[in-house]
């Protein structure tokens, strides 16, 4: 059975499931009337999903965008900023440490950052990595072209995923 043959289905929530699958593999046309999704960290793409190259994430957080074009509210139960806790695997060949999130001689070392957020600023959709306990990074922002700097979008709140 496909669930993408169920085209009045509203509501996917298959959290507490061992589903497999993609999120990307989501058509243009299945689901046409879903409003809210959740998915587990076995679907490439669901909540708490780990990613084993930093290399994979812009492609794949294009693909969430489109998606979130289609389908507006399908995160709306979350925080879009939070929405998935999507992060970089401890087993990545890019994941490095080296005594990193510790305090020595007063000063402090933050993680790094491998977790990712969605940044939602207005009609602006982007993303950044962040780490636990520090500032986010540059966010990488999904709409081009990017509006001029007198628009009311220009600016972005990282930290909460709201405009200023």
């Amino acid at each position: 059975m496909d669930l993408a043959d169920f085209p009045r289905l509203k509501k996917l929530d298959l959290n507490s499931t061992t589903v497999t699958g993609d999120i990307r593999d989501i058509g243009r046309n299945d689901f046409s009337a879903l409003e809210s999704l959740a998915l587990p960290d076995t679907v490439h793409g669901g909540t708490e999903y780990k990613f084993q190259r930093i290399s994979d994430v812009p492609i794949f957080m294009h693909t969430i965008h489109l998606l979130l074009q289609r389908i507006p509210t399908l995160f709306v139960n979350s925080s879009l900023s939070r929405a998935f806790s999507w992060s970089l695997s401890e087993g990545s060949p890019d994941w490095y440490d080296g005594g990193i999130g510790v305090w020595d001689n007063y000063n402090y070392t933050p993680f790094p950052p491998f977790k990712l957020q969605i940044v939602q600023a207005g009609s602006r959709r982007g993303w950044s990595w962040r780490s636990n306990d520090g500032p986010s990074c540059e966010v990488n922002w999904l709409d081009h072209p990017e509006p001029s700097n007198e628009n009311s979008d220009y600016e972005a709140d990282t930290h909460a995923g709201s405009p200023r």
